[in-house]
């Protein structure tokens, strides 16, 4: 459903046709590749592992937020 949401949102801000399906084939195709990754995370850390990777990596994002995008 959200995906509906993101590419409307998305032919509104570029030309019709091709920039539209090159957006969409590179998010299919991010997804596959983040899965894949993911997956052998996974298997070579554990779940749990896996988990305290993500928090470690969302962590960081928060962090560097503010310097990233600082206030007028």
């Amino acid at each position: 459903m959200i995906a509906i949401i993101v590419y409307t949102t998305s032919m509104n801000c570029v030309h019709e046709g091709t920039n539209f399906t090159i957006q969409t084939v590179l998010a299919q195709l991010g997804s596959l590749i983040i899965a894949t990754i993911s997956g052998k995370q996974a298997g070579a850390f554990g779940y749990t592992g896996l988990f305290v990777i993500e928090i470690s990596m969302a962590t960081i994002t928060l962090v560097c937020l503010p310097d990233l995008y600082p206030e007028e």
